[in-house]
């Protein structure tokens, strides 16, 4: 049996909730499950996410803005979302390398 913990939020600042969260698992369900996390990262993100160097981090999802700007408009349908997602993470992938690139 495998436990992972992790806690976010516990900043006292920006964060206006901590978590602390806990998961146990049979090492024979282990790679079901990476391979679930990463079929999620591809549905909502068009992509891994470890192809363009980002790590999900509930600290920035937790953040007062964060809850802010969700309830400022409707949202997207889901396709449309994974494609504006997956071109702005594409985006950030190139500036950091130092490439200026048009995207639509």
């Amino acid at each position: 049996m495998l436990l992972f913990l992790d806690e976010s939020g516990s900043d006292c600042r920006e964060a206006p909730y901590e978590v602390l969260a806990g998961v146990a698992i049979r090492e024979q369900n282990l790679w079901p499950l990476i391979q679930a996390v990463r079929a999620a990262e591809r549905d909502h993100f068009g992509m891994p996410l470890s192809n363009v160097g980002v790590e999900l981090k509930g600290k920035k999802l937790l953040k007062s803005k964060v809850f802010r700007l969700a309830e400022q408009g409707a949202s997207f349908p889901a396709e449309q979302r994974r494609d504006m997602v997956s071109q702005f993470l594409a985006k950030g992938q190139d500036e950091a390398k130092g490439e200026q690139v048009a995207y639509t």
